[in-house]
């Protein structure tokens, strides 16, 4: 019974021992596992000294090839400002409060550049109702425009052809928009005149004896006419040309390049009208031989009608609707102000309603059907001031700009009747 009960009792005893001292065995070897993995883990470097000798060049990076330089491509379009507000006719035209001083296009565009009092040049895609400057401080004050391609501008003042010791005047010329300026080596002492609406390389310059054409944008520059004995430009120093429209062409006509006309005066201030028919090679004397006008200053061409030119000389203004066969002079509403004033008109220009517009040393005159009195528009605000050139466009008809001595006006035009 004895030998049983210590049977009993030693059995588990064993049991245990068999399990616990596996198990033991197992833990230690693990242990001793972890530690002998963490020893052979490299570890950081330890820090370095300071380095105190020379310090060694950077490695030379290899040089790219040059970029090849990218083709040039138009000015970007131009940003629309916030247009200018249109203040009642009694104020001079403002941009950004500045007054502006003077505005030049073409009648075929809707482009308008203006100068501001500070100097500024700015642009106009629609027609003065949105501006963006173009130049804060432009190398010229005036230019023509061609409608064929609004960026580019022909600029020159050329010499006081009454004083033979003036200086040499430069001629420039503007690819961008007036944006840069660069001047013309060729064009010295010539003034530009007009500029091609169809070719923007094609343009009449004129100096003190005779007119010129270039139809490479200035690199080169032809007599017109090429016969120096045909040339009555030697006789009449040339003042202004302007081109007319093909007969019977549709409203809104469209310039006949090969239709000019100019006016020029001689020494003792007679007037000069010239018609060409191909481009200046010959020039046709269409002036009223009878009573030649005096002291001309402008000259203006019908879009609509064949033939019908205005020409404002300084007692009243000649028309003629046949080139030049019969002429009519309108003086009648301006003799009181041309006794006044020794030569007090200035420019002319017309709507495709009939209405002509007289710019005047004193305000504004209208003429409302052809042959009627001269009348003076009241009540504008500038009815007194010195009013020099006028522009308005076909994209625009029904308003009016007008270059005054002291700031641009504009009114609005009634062509309903």
């Amino acid at each position: 019974m004895k030998r049983v009960f210590r049977t009993f009792v030693a059995l588990p005893l064993v049991v245990l021992v068999l399990i616990a001292i596996p198990a033991l065995l197992v833990s230690v070897a693990s242990a001793n596992d972890n530690v002998t993995s963490a020893v052979e883990q490299p570890g950081p470097p330890p820090p370095r000294p300071p380095h105190h000798g020379t310090v060694p060049p950077p490695t030379p990076r290899p040089i790219p090839p040059a970029p090849v330089p990218p083709r040039p491509l138009p000015p970007p379009p131009a940003p629309t400002a916030t247009p200018a507000s249109t203040p009642i006719p009694q104020e001079s035209l403002l941009i950004g409060g500045q007054i502006i001083i003077k505005v030049i296009g073409d009648r075929l565009s809707a482009t308008i550049y203006a100068f501001t009092e500070d100097g500024r040049l700015y642009r106009s895609d629609l027609d003065g109702r949105a501006w963006y400057l173009v130049n804060s401080a432009p190398e010229v004050d005036d230019f023509v425009m061609s409608a064929a391609d609004p960026n580019v501008l022909y600029s020159g003042a050329g010499i006081n052809c009454s004083n033979p010791t003036a200086t040499i005047a430069p001629m420039y010329k503007s690819w961008d928009g007036g944006e840069t300026w660069e001047e013309v080596a060729t064009g010295v002492n010539m003034r530009p005149l007009l500029a091609s609406q169809f070719d923007s390389q094609t343009l009449f310059a004129a100096d003190c004896s005779t007119v010129y054409l270039t139809q490479d944008g200035g690199a080169t520059w032809t007599p017109r006419p090429t016969a120096a004995a045909d040339n009555l430009w030697n006789t009449y120093v040339p003042e202004a040309l302007t081109s007319g429209s093909l007969v019977g062409s549709p409203r809104p006509a469209q310039p006949h390049w090969d239709q000019l006309y100019g006016i020029g005066n001689s020494t003792q201030d007679e007037g000069v009208v010239a018609f060409t028919g191909d481009q200046g090679e010959t020039w046709a004397n269409i002036t009223n031989a009878a009573q030649p006008p005096k002291g001309e200053k402008a000259i203006e061409a019908s879009l609509y009608d064949g033939g019908q030119i205005w020409i404002v000389d300084s007692k009243g203004v000649w028309t003629t609707s046949d080139y030049g066969v019969n002429w009519k002079y309108w003086t009648n509403g301006l003799k009181q102000l041309t006794r006044a004033y020794a030569a007090p008109l200035n420019d002319v220009t017309y709507t495709y309603n009939g209405r002509l517009y007289l710019a005047t040393d004193v305000g504004l005159y209208m003429m409302k059907t052809p042959g009627a009195a001269w009348e003076k528009v009241e009540d504008t605000g500038f009815d007194q001031e010195t009013l020099l050139s006028f522009l308005i466009t076909e994209s625009n008809p029904r308003k009016l700009w007008i270059n005054g001595e002291d700031g641009v006006y504009s009114i609005g035009v009634d062509l309903e009747d």
